[in-house]
């Protein structure tokens, strides 16, 4: 599984939404909205793989990031946060 580490200007999170669909994220930079959720952000990193995104964090050093699935999570997944 390979995962491609990228440096993009900003985006729409529908726009992250359509490019990376079923994908795991890495958004670094990120705007939240009032309910703290992701409204933009630089995609430095996208996988099928969440595992690959966690190695991947290394790359976000010194700038805020967050992890998001760009899909519908399967009904068995659990997050710990």
């Amino acid at each position: 599984m390979t995962t491609d580490v990228l440096e993009f200007k900003p985006l729409r999170l529908e726009e992250i939404r359509q490019r990376y669909d079923g994908e795991w994220v890495l958004i670094v930079n990120p705007v939240f909205d009032e309910n703290l959720e992701v409204i933009e952000g630089s995609v430095w990193a996208h996988s099928t793989n969440v595992e690959t995104i966690y190695r991947s964090l290394s790359v976000s050093k010194g700038h805020s990031a967050s992890i998001e699935y760009m899909g519908d999570l399967p009904e068995d997944f659990v997050a710990i946060l």
